[in-house]
């Protein structure tokens, strides 16, 4: 997450192409997708590189091979599943079929103000005055290359190319970048250990106090999950050192007004996903409250976050299913869901977000 003068070369380089109308589709697809790699790459140095006087961190070649093994396994098999359950996707999309108009309005309503909340996430994380309405339009171009890339890289690599073009430095990019990304992951944990200790999802019982047995449980589970797995112990360092390193820009730079987009976003974008997936559900039915869905999505996303496939492709589909089935809800309907969550957030955008792409690239605002 490539040499930074090739990055910045492949972002500064015009983009002729775009010139042609009957390009215009496809350029915004090229044009994203060259610089993405690059970015990601020396942002993800920047962001991870330990400082000059601690010792180097040994990474473990084996887990590399199997995240990579698991990003080419998950959309394989999220294929082949796809290939061969021609009767539940028949049932499924005969269930979107009958789904509620009105839950499906809200549904798409919620999924359009993720937009919002991320520009205003972006906003706060940044000291420079950028214009709001750009920042939403940087969310909807980064669908595109996002659903191309694994783990959030192809709206990242977007937000930075924006920022450059904006007259941020490299480091101010990456900072930026660092801090949405540490600024989204944090409200993600608490609501949904918050959530977990009001009792959205029953939890066995002990012979203690109902906030006692859940902490007694939650924690050293959580503890030895992220001992044990190497990415997770790894991912638990950076995160602590971004909230060191970044402390400044995470509480807004001294305006309180920065900070109020940048938290307030980020509280709101796993909410506005949570309530979109608890909209489509509501219209077809399932037997399942809001406390319970927002789980289903706070849990499956997390998961979805380890296993980088390209869009989530794979990871997040069937983490969604087979959570959505375990919390009670038919198989045919919790496929429903997740087919009308999925185009909602990621499909059905994907012309628009390529529309307003070539209309940045051509403005040069990205």
């Amino acid at each position: 997450m490539t040499e930074p003068i090739s990055a910045m070369t492949a972002m500064a380089a015009p983009t002729t192409a775009m010139a042609a109308p009957t390009t215009a589709m496809a350029a915004p697809t090229t044009a994203m997708l060259v610089p993405t790699t690059a970015m990601a790459e020396e942002a993800s140095q920047a962001l991870e590189a330990e400082p000059e006087s601690a010792p180097p961190v040994a990474k473990s070649r084996w887990s590399k091979r199997v995240m990579t093994a698991l990003s080419i396994v998950m959309p394989a098999f999220g294929a082949v599943w796809l290939a061969t359950h021609h009767d539940e996707l028949g049932a499924a999309f005969e269930a979107c079929r009958r789904a509620e108009g009105k839950w499906l309005l809200v549904a798409a309503l919620a999924a359009c103000a993720t937009y919002v909340a991320a520009a205003a996430s972006m906003k706060g994380s940044v000291a420079h005055k950028l214009p709001f309405g750009q920042l939403v339009a940087v969310q909807i171009a980064g669908i595109l290359p996002n659903t191309l890339a694994p783990a959030g890289m192809g709206v990242a690599a977007v937000q930075m190319r924006y920022l450059l073009r904006r007259g941020l430095s490299m480091a101010e990019a990456v900072a930026s970048t660092a801090v949405n990304a540490t600024a989204g992951a944090i409200p993600h944990g608490i609501m949904l250990v918050v959530l977990l200790l009001a009792g959205a999802v029953p939890l066995p019982r002990l012979a203690l106090g109902p906030m006692h047995r859940y902490l007694l449980i939650a924690l050293p589970v959580a503890v030895a999950v992220v001992v044990c797995v190497p990415r997770l112990r790894q991912l638990a360092r950076t995160l602590a050192r971004r909230l060191v390193e970044q402390r400044g820009l995470l509480v807004g730079a001294g305006s309180t007004r920065r900070a109020a987009l940048l938290w307030g976003g980020s509280i709101a974008i796993p909410m506005l996903h949570a309530a979109t997936l608890c909209a489509v559900a509501a219209a077809l039915h399932a037997p399942l409250g809001p406390g319970k869905i927002m789980v289903v999505y706070l849990v499956a996303s997390a998961l979805a976050a380890v296993i980088p496939s390209p869009g989530g492709f794979g990871g997040l589909d069937a983490a969604l299913t087979a959570l959505l089935t375990t919390a009670g809800a038919p198989t045919t309907t919790a496929i429903a869901a997740v087919l009308g969550y999925r185009l909602l957030t990621n499909w059905l955008p994907l012309a628009p977000s390529a529309a307003v792409c070539g209309v940045l690239i051509r403005a040069r605002v990205l």
